[in-house]
């Protein structure tokens, strides 16, 4: 009876010890997921408002897709549709540097960057910079963009 105590508590103390390295569980997020979401932000967002491409841009928003613009007004992935639809770019170029990419284990991913619009309208030319953030999911092995918040725009007259 002795042995029989002494066994259960050994069993005990080993399955509430620490796992070892080789023990823990492997990483769900790879290199694949980070250049995914990578290039959703910096390729792909760019790509379909340049191309007015919405069959594109309806692959990379998540249903509940919101964006938050700089004056605080919220549009819907229905929102964004239209307005690619309606109106293509009236910019020279675009670009858009990632400051700060993180993917979690939990199948979320932010990115935090810098966009930099650059172009001429009847007033002259401008260059304006805005601050961007976004929340990508991972669902049914896809990344989606589910929010973005825009703010800091600033506009620069030549």
């Amino acid at each position: 009876m002795k042995t029989f105590f002494l066994f259960a508590i050994l069993a005990l103390f080993a399955a509430c010890s620490p796992q070892t390295p080789s023990q823990q569980p492997t990483s769900m997020i790879s290199d694949e997921d980070y250049e995914t979401v990578r290039n959703l932000k910096i390729v792909s967002f760019a790509k379909a408002y340049e191309e007015q491409d919405t069959a594109l841009l309806d692959q990379i928003l998540h249903q509940k897709y919101q964006l938050v613009d700089d004056g605080g007004e919220v549009y819907s992935k229905e929102d964004e549709m239209g307005y690619v639809s309606k109106y293509g770019p009236s910019y020279d170029s675009f670009l858009f540097e990632i400051l700060k990419l993180e993917v979690y284990e939990n199948g979320t991913a932010t990115t935090f960057g810098v966009g930099t619009i650059a172009g001429s309208d009847t007033q002259g030319s401008y260059t304006q910079t805005y601050k961007s953030s976004d929340v990508f999911v991972k669902e049914n092995g896809q990344w989606k963009a589910i929010t973005t918040h825009v703010s800091g725009v600033k506009e620069v007259r030549e």
